[in-house]
């Protein structure tokens, strides 16, 4: 639930709108919300990509609390979309 699959980067699934419109839409309305500060009190921007402030693939797994090793990600496939791309690129390559 706190993840986004890569495949869906294009698809318009957050109200008809694409994972990459909604981030770029995020950042000019920062930019825009907060010109007057910029270079001044505002000296430097970090953002992050996911809920944690990391990018996270739909295999992620959380640690276990006795852990400090990140448990094992299923393989990328496991989603529709991924499953489109990987038979669209293995078909491209003639290997259907």
């Amino acid at each position: 639930k706190g993840c986004l699959s890569l495949a869906v980067d294009d698809l318009p699934v957050l109200d008809g709108k694409t994972p990459i419109q909604v981030y770029q839409e995020f950042c000019e309305s920062f930019k825009s919300s907060f010109k007057p500060f910029m270079g001044t009190t505002i000296t430097g921007i970090s953002m992050g990509l996911g809920p944690d402030g990391e990018l996270r693939y739909p295999s992620h797994h959380r640690l276990a609390k006795s852990s400090k090793i990140p448990g094992v990600g299923e393989f990328q496939c496991c989603d529709r979309n991924m499953l489109n791309l990987l038979q669209q690129h293995a078909e491209a390559n003639g290997n259907p």
